[in-house]
């Protein structure tokens, strides 16, 4: 992700937050369609985890650090290191619908390089927490 893609997702979360009690229901109900074995291990404000990691993607060693945090968590709740990718999916799907329109090409690849460089960090952190 460059710094390009870094302030297209942090400006177009600002409009998720607006909307952060539908963003994190819209967010809920897809993760119980497609993963519904997730839902009791979320965090309780996703948008709010979401947003601590967002704030503090000009500092890379801060976001592998809230990264890390979110994959331990969700470990130590009984979740998985392969949720990862559900959860991703369940992101990029609430983005598209929240967003409408204004999730054009750049902000769709912005969205996509920032949550996979997330679920790599989260995977390698959710492995380690898993031993």
């Amino acid at each position: 992700m460059n710094r390009a893609q870094i302030e297209l997702v942090q400006a177009t979360f600002a409009d998720v937050e607006r909307d952060g009690e539908r963003a994190s229901a819209m967010f809920r109900g897809r993760v119980a369609e497609i993963a519904p074995h997730l839902v009791p291990v979320l965090p309780a404000e996703p948008v709010a985890a979401l947003g601590a990691v967002v704030a503090a993607l000009h500092d890379l060693h801060e976001v592998v650090r809230r990264a890390q945090r979110l994959a331990e968590a969700h470990v130590a709740a009984g979740g998985e290191v392969g949720d990862v990718a559900a959860v991703r999916i369940a992101l990029l799907w609430t983005l598209e619908q929240l967003l409408g329109p204004a999730y054009g090409a750049d902000v769709r690849n912005a969205w996509a390089a920032t949550s996979g460089a997330l679920a790599t960090v989260m995977i390698g952190a959710a492995d380690l927490a898993s031993f």
